[in-house]
This record gives structure tokens, sequence and C-alpha cells, in this order.
């Protein structure tokens, strides 16, 4: 039997390593998942054979007596348990996969190594300081495993604590370095976590934009499937330029998006939390039947562990006891972390909110005073520079000359005059773009001011249409100060900064690239003309 376990334990490892590399690799994974897939099923099959064989020698329990098998016979049933379970997950990625035509960034998205290695490390400390306080405090290995899972996860139950001046020197050392260890396993997950919200995301405006599209009749390429930039430049790139709706339409997008990508995380983690809170109490009041353990107190217990209180007037005695509290403060700790930082952000969001709603309610009424008294305020001379661009726009756009449509008939001084007007007028338009292209470039430079780009959208959309003759019908006038608060404002500011800074760079990146291609072309055009 031991020679079984440590084949089922070679196979498990093996499995891991293969996993690991494959996920890194990227060439051909199907393999690689078949491997690990077999080696798993293996390893969780030798050790239900283990356990079933041990049945069989030990079948007579006592109905009301507590199961006496010891805690290694625990440890292999969760062990075995796991093995399958990460198989049939890992199977069913396999058999989707290929069929869901997942790109290279997509996959590096969803095949998460970090999380895999780091977690492997924290076993790995885990087991091997419950191997070395076995021996210094002379403790059974598994619980001397108990020991270091509550002290790691700071829970600090003390039901079993080192005697020896060694124990408790080594435990500086092992505590810090094991609470740092845990701490980069809860960032890997959040992180996996952001990803996945991250890739979703760009799905759904890359859906949007194909709506937009479609509803333009435009032939342009729809979907990119290697982009994973999740701003407007993944949706907007194409040869048709985007009109003030498509950038409101896609913010709008991209804040519900996030207001309901939270809300779904504080709900599940708050489900989470009660199942592990009421149903783990269940199981503990079973197990340690023998100490007269009620549900209330089973209650209390759990609840002072979840939240790593861990008062430790009471705690399990049984063996099934701590493998189970084992395993199941594993899964407690990050959960309410993760319950932690929703509900964080949740807060956030709601001081946002009332904090604009507030501050809107006073620029209104700011705005009410100020057309009584016949001042003008701030915000109406940027309302009123965004009309004056529009309207210069659209007369521009209105008298702009091709300069094919000079008459043949003309006289060459009405000639030169027409044309000496349109070169004027294009000039104009050019170094308009060119001045727009100059602070936006500035702008990225000072990564540090506190001025927002993106409330040019307006300008810059009447920019790239007014020598198309669009200005008219289609750059409507917005103010930046509500498409600023409106649009936004409200996924801005309930993210993380560092999100926040990245979206607003890749916008400006984007007006740059959309004014850029525009300028080319009108030079291409008019140097056409000239020849």
């Amino acid at each position: 039997m031991i020679a079984l376990k440590a084949v089922s334990l070679a196979l498990a490892a093996v499995s891991y390593i293969v996993l690991i590399l494959t996920m890194m690799c990227k060439r051909n994974p199907q393999k690689g998942f078949i491997v690990t897939i077999f080696g798993w099923l293996t390893a969780g099959a030798l050790l239900f054979s283990l356990v079933g064989v041990t049945i069989q020698r030990h079948p007579i329990v006592q109905p009301r007596e507590s199961p006496r098998y010891t805690q290694s016979y625990f440890y292999g049933i969760i062990a075995g348990g796991l093995y399958m379970f990460i198989a049939v997950l890992l199977s069913a990625y396999t058999a989707t996969a290929r069929s869901a035509s997942l790109s290279r960034q997509d996959r590096r998205t969803v095949e998460y190594t970090s999380i895999i290695l780091r977690t492997i490390t924290f076993i790995t400390f885990l087991t091997g300081g419950a191997g070395v306080y076995s021996a210094v405090e002379g403790w059974s290995f598994m619980d001397a495993l108990y020991f270091t899972d509550y002290t790691v996860l700071t829970i600090g139950i003390g039901n079993i604590v080192p005697k020896t001046h060694l124990g408790r020197s080594l435990l500086f050392p092992y505590a810090t370095i094991g609470i740092i260890t845990l701490g980069l396993v809860v960032n890997s997950i959040r992180s996996f976590g952001k990803s996945i919200r991250r890739m979703k995301l760009r799905l759904e405006l890359q859906e949007a934009r194909s709506e937009l599209l479609r509803g333009k009749n435009s032939t342009g390429p729809t979907h990119n499937e290697h982009s994973d930039n999740i701003t407007l430049s993944s949706i907007l790139s194409t040869a048709t330029l985007p009109q003030t709706s498509d950038v409101v339409e896609l913010q709008r997008i991209r804040s519900d998006f996030h207001r309901r990508v939270q809300l779904k995380a504080l709900l599940f983690f708050i489900l989470a939390w009660f199942v592990l809170w009421l149903l783990s109490a269940a199981v503990f009041r079973r197990s340690e039947r023998s100490e007269n353990w009620t549900y209330f107190t089973a209650l209390y217990f759990t609840y002072t562990s979840l939240t790593t209180i861990g008062y430790g007037d009471f705690y399990p005695t049984s063996n099934f006891g701590k493998v189970f509290f084992v395993f199941w403060s594993l899964l407690a700790i990050p959960v309410l972390t993760n319950l932690v930082t929703a509900m964080g952000d949740i807060g956030v969001r709601t001081a946002v909110y009332f904090a604009g709603y507030i501050l809107r309610l006073g620029k209104s009424r700011n705005r009410g005073r100020s057309e009584k008294s016949g001042s003008n305020p701030g915000s109406r001379s940027n309302c009123r520079d965004i009309e004056k661009h529009a309207q210069w726009s659209s007369k521009l756009s209105k008298r702009s000359m091709d300069l094919s449509t000079i008459g043949t008939t003309s006289t060459f001084a009405a000639n030169e005059l027409q044309l000496s007007r349109s070169v004027n007028e294009t000039g104009q338009h050019m170094l308009l773009m060119a001045e727009e292209i100059r602070k936006l470039v500035t702008a990225l430079m000072d990564g540090a001011s506190e001025q927002d780009p993106r409330r040019d959208w307006p300008w810059v959309l009447s920019l790239l249409h007014s020598r198309d003759g669009e200005a008219s019908s289609s750059v409507v006038p917005v103010c930046p100060e509500i498409m600023n608060h409106s649009t936004l404002g409200a996924s801005e500011g309930f993210i993380s900064k560092e999100k926040a800074a990245m979206e607003k760079n890749n916008e400006t990146l984007l007006m740059l690239k959309l004014l850029t291609e525009k300028l080319c072309a009108d030079l291409r055009k008019t140097e056409a003309n000239a020849v």
C-alpha cells in the first residue's frame, strides 16, 4: 500500500509538471493535456482503490461513534477526489478549446501558469514546514500539518503550539515567509479573475463593434482575434471614422460591464461565504460529536475561524475534523479576501456615485444662479468652444472645394483664386489637426497631468469629418463635462488608477492614430490635386 501511494503521488507530480510545460510552450496543448488527464485519473484511481481495501479490512463502525480512521485515510479521499475533479475540468476544457478557436492571447489568459506555480510553492512550504516541526517537536506529521495550516493562515487556534526553544525560534521566519507566500497565491487568484473579466469585456466590445459596423453596412474587418486591448482602440480601428454616438455607446457598454461584474462578484462571494459558514458548521458538529458540540457551537467555531479571529476555546479533536479543517480553511481564507475586496469595490462605487450626484447638484444650482445673474461659468465657455469648433467644421466642409470641380471654361484668374482659397482652407484644416496631434503627444509625455485628453473626443471627431462633408449630420457638439462625467467617469471612477491610466493612454493613442491617418490622407490628396 505504501508503494502504491508513492506511485500515485509520483504520477500526480509528473502530471503537474507536464501541465505547466504544456501551458508554457503553447504549441500543441492537446497531447500534453491528455497526458495530464491520464496521470491524474490514474493517481485518483489508485488512491480510491486503497481506500476501498481499507474499508474492507475494517468494515464495522458503530453508528453512534465517530470514524476511527487515521488522518492519512481522509487526506487520501480528498486527494483522490481532487485528482478526479481537476481531470474532468481539464477534459472539458480540452474538448471545447479547439471548437472555441481561442487565439494565442486568449489561451495565455485562460492557461494562467502563475497561479499553479505559486500554489505549488505554497503547498510545498506548508508540507515542508510540517516535516520540520514534526521532527523538532516530536508531533505526528498530520498534526504538524494542522499546526502549520492555521499558523500560516493566521487563524491561530492554539491547541497545538511549539514547546521547544528551536520550534519557537523557527516560527519567526516560517510564519513571515508563509504569510507572504499566501498573499502571492491570493494575488494570483485575483489577477486571474481580472484577466478573465478583461477578456470577456474585450469580446463584448468586439460584438458591439460588429453591430455598429453592420448598422453602417461597412465592409471593413469586424473581428480582431489577436488583440487583447479592451479600450476603444480595439473596437474603432477600422477604415470607417468613428462617430460621437459610437464613442458614447462603447463607453456605456464598458461602464455597464464593470458595474455588472462587480455586483456578480459580490453576490457570488457572499453566497460562498455563507455556504462555507453554515454547511461547514454542520460537518464540524457531526465530526465532533464526541465533544458534544451543538450546531451553535460549530457555528461559533467556524465563524471565528473563517474571520481568522481564532480564540481557541473550541477546536477539532477528531482525525476527520482536523483534516476537514485544513481543506476547509484553504478554501475559506481566499473567499473571505475576495469578499472584502468586492465589498470595497461596491463601497467605492457607491461613494463615487453620491459624490458625483452632490457635485452635479451643486453645479446645476450654480448654473441656475449664474443664468439669473447673467454671468457665464467656465463650463459654458467650454461647451461654447466645442460648439464653435463644430460650427467651424461645418462651415469649412461647406466652403471647401475639390480641385477637380474647377471648371475648364473659367478664366485663369478665377481658377487661380479658387485654387488659392481651397489650398488655404485645406492648410488651415491640416494645421488644426497637427496642433491637436501635438497636444495629445504632450499629454502622453506628461503622464501626471490631470487633463484628460478624452474630453476632446467631440473636437477630434469634428476634425475627422469636417473634410468629408459629414460635420453637419454626424458630428454632434458634446460638452466635455457631460461626456466625461456621464460616460467616462462611470467606469473610470470604480477601477484601479493603473487601469484607468492605461485606458486613458490607449484612447489617446487612438485619437493620435485617427488624426495622423486623416492628416496623411489629406496631404496625399492635396499633393495629387496639385500635380
